[in-house]
């Protein structure tokens, strides 16, 4: 067994922090200092989180609520999503107008009558009635110009468009490919 060197103290070899210490606790001091500012100037209002709670929790869960934004957007009367129509919602929904639900029948009518069923989905909620056209019918992929087969069929729908005076809407999007 080896002895200890005279004049040396074996205590004091393991003494201290390493360098890296002192930095390391200075910066995490400095981010405690500033999430606790950020809190101070921040105001919690109760009713506003509880609100949002409560609606995050029942889209969560699939129920349906009511909006927490109390403004309207310029863009709140075009919807975000259209669900097919199902002849027993109409009897249980009574936002849909029955001039809606009339113009609905009357629609789905000419597109079966026009043979159009394959290239043409037609559907309703409380904001209207939607015709969908399947976009492979009307573009090439990463194609900006109609297809033959989709101005036909859009000539073939003028006829419907033409039996209503109603606004129509049109919206579309592109693919992601150049």
């Amino acid at each position: 067994m080896s002895r200890p060197r005279k004049g040396k103290s074996t205590e004091n070899a393991s003494a201290g922090a390493p360098a890296w210490m002192a930095t390391f606790s200075d910066m995490m001091t400095l981010l405690l200092t500033f999430f606790i500012l950020l809190y101070s100037i921040s105001s919690v209002d109760a009713i506003k989180f509880k609100n949002i709670s409560e609606s995050m929790q029942s889209v969560l869960s699939g129920e349906t609520s009511s909006s927490i934004i109390e403004e309207q957007g310029p863009n709140d009367e075009i919807p975000l999503d259209n669900p097919q129509y199902n002849e027993d919602e109409q009897a249980e929904d009574p936002k849909i107008k029955e001039s809606t639900v009339k113009m609905y029948e009357q629609v789905k009518e000419y597109v079966d009558k026009e043979g159009l069923e394959a290239d043409v989905a037609v559907s309703l909620n409380r904001n209207g009635v939607f015709v969908n056209i399947k976009e492979v019918i009307l573009f090439e992929p990463g194609e900006a110009a109609l297809k033959e087969d989709g101005q036909e069929l859009l000539g073939n729908l003028e006829g419907l468009f033409l039996q209503f005076e109603n606004e129509i809407l049109v919206e579309g999007h592109t693919d992601n490919i150049p």
